[in-house]
């Protein structure tokens, strides 16, 4: 398995909606002129445009709750930081796992926050 594995959730147009999320495996450059096709039509291979992104780096086996909370706690970093509103895309926020499930102790996560790009 590569790393990071990153998981997009778009915002919520309300508590109740359900969430819909997509999961990105990092395919490595030695393996991107010749990817192997999916089998599954609810997989697809796509290529992520390059992005700048304001990170948050927390530990533990994360949940929904701790994405969350830890995306607020990066985002009034960034807010106290005089990092402006308007520079930031929340339609999503983006969570990376960077170690297997086996791996019980000393965990990396990270949420981001994206830079909108600029035009």
């Amino acid at each position: 398995m590569t790393v990071p594995v990153s998981i997009r959730t778009p915002s919520q147009p309300c508590p109740f909606c359900p969430t819909e999320f997509d999961i990105s495996f990092y395919l490595p450059t030695a393996f991107q002129t010749n990817q192997p096709e999916p089998t599954n039509s609810l997989i697809t291979v796509r290529e992520q445009p390059a992005m700048k992104v304001y990170a948050r780096t927390f530990t533990g086996f994360a949940d929904s709750v701790a994405w969350k909370t830890e995306a607020g706690k990066l985002y009034a970093d960034l807010l106290r930081n005089g990092v402006s509103d308007s520079t930031l895309d929340k339609r999503m926020m983006i969570c990376a796992g960077y170690d297997s499930p086996f791996h019980l102790f000393n965990r990396r996560n990270e949420v981001w926050i994206a830079v909108k790009p600029q035009a």
